[in-house]
């Protein structure tokens, strides 16, 4: 059961991305621009959080609270540090989760740690790679 509705969250997900592209880089970056261009920002936005509520909740009990949280928040923000583009935003933060994913679960295989935890630093060291390497930092010379 939990496949089946992963998969079925995951196909109205792919399907939300696609149909409200344009409202969604315009909602990001702004939204009352959005507004006043005529997207229904509103409806925007409460879906995203429809979808991104019932995409925890699905996952909360077999990943697990801190998982699901470092899954959602570090390939973003890894992603960010390295790219303006919208589109290029969502294929390398589905890239970053997915390697952090990969290798958290080989390296716990080969250490014996738990595989939560090291997906987790897995992907913590990735953000920290993209920080150092990124040409947005903020700070004042």
């Amino acid at each position: 059961a939990d496949i089946i509705s992963n998969f079925l969250i995951c196909i109205l997900l792919i399907t939300f991305i696609i149909m409200f592209n344009k409202g969604l880089t315009a909602l990001f970056f702004n939204r009352e621009i959005s507004k006043a261009c005529g997207i229904p920002e509103k409806v925007i936005f409460f879906l995203i959080i429809l979808l991104s509520c019932s995409t925890i909740s699905l996952n909360l009990q077999s990943v697990g609270g801190l998982l699901i949280y470092s899954l959602i928040s570090l390939p973003a923000a890894t992603a960010y540090q390295l790219t303006y583009d919208i589109k290029k935003m969502y294929c390398l933060s589905v890239f970053f989760a997915v390697s952090a994913c990969i290798c958290g679960l080989f390296v716990s295989t080969f250490v014996s740690l738990p595989s939560g935890a090291t997906i987790i630093l897995v992907s913590c060291f990735i953000f920290a790679l993209s920080l150092i390497f990124s040409n947005k930092k903020n700070y004042k010379k």
